[in-house]
């Protein structure tokens, strides 16, 4: 992984996975929420490996490229 991407998911691991359990500590958990979050994970990991939605490349391949596991586990 080239340094510019391993920069990017760096930022990534930083935001989502130290601010996310504290905010979502005062949300309410719905459905709703939880598509946005997963929403807003994937479009920045697919910004983050240079694939856009139109390429057909499955969430699944961009997790397992750059070695990220989902956030709501």
């Amino acid at each position: 992984m080239g340094t510019f991407k391993h920069r990017k998911l760096s930022v990534f691991k930083r935001l989502f996975f130290r601010t996310l359990p504290t905010v979502m500590t005062f949300w309410a958990i719905t459905e709703r929420v939880l598509s946005h979050v997963q929403t807003t994970e994937m479009g920045y990991l697919r910004r983050v490996h240079s694939v856009t939605f139109s390429d057909k490349v499955r969430s699944s391949e961009i997790r397992e490229a750059l070695n990220v596991e989902t956030l709501l586990l």
